[in-house]
């Protein structure tokens, strides 16, 4: 199982919060969404992370990047498709800015 999760958008609607981080790196009591998101995936055994990133760093230790670097000219499934190499199996496909529950793995 390998997780793929697009963070290359620009967070426009979240202006004054992203200037200078990605929405993933928001913090939500002392946690980003993004270790939060990493920790649940780890939990279930899903070590096989991949962050499709636009022009931010990240900083995530034991992850895999993929840079899109036309993230600003296309839409999600663009960026997605940065990633189209990767994508064979079984795959869950996250935005970065997600919170969910457990129970949903």
């Amino acid at each position: 199982m390998k997780v793929v999760i697009i963070s290359a958008g620009d967070a426009s609607r979240l202006s004054q919060l992203t200037k200078e981080k990605p929405k993933g790196l928001l913090d939500i009591n002392g946690k980003t969404i993004l270790d939060r998101q990493i920790s649940l995936f780890r939990s279930h055994g899903i070590d096989d992370i991949i962050i499709i990133r636009g022009t931010q760093s990240f900083g995530i230790k034991n992850v895999s990047y993929i840079r899109d670097e036309h993230c600003e000219q296309h839409d999600v499934l663009g960026s997605l498709m940065t990633a189209k190499n990767e994508i064979e199996g079984k795959v869950i496909t996250s935005y970065s800015d997600i919170l969910f529950d457990e129970s949903i793995l």
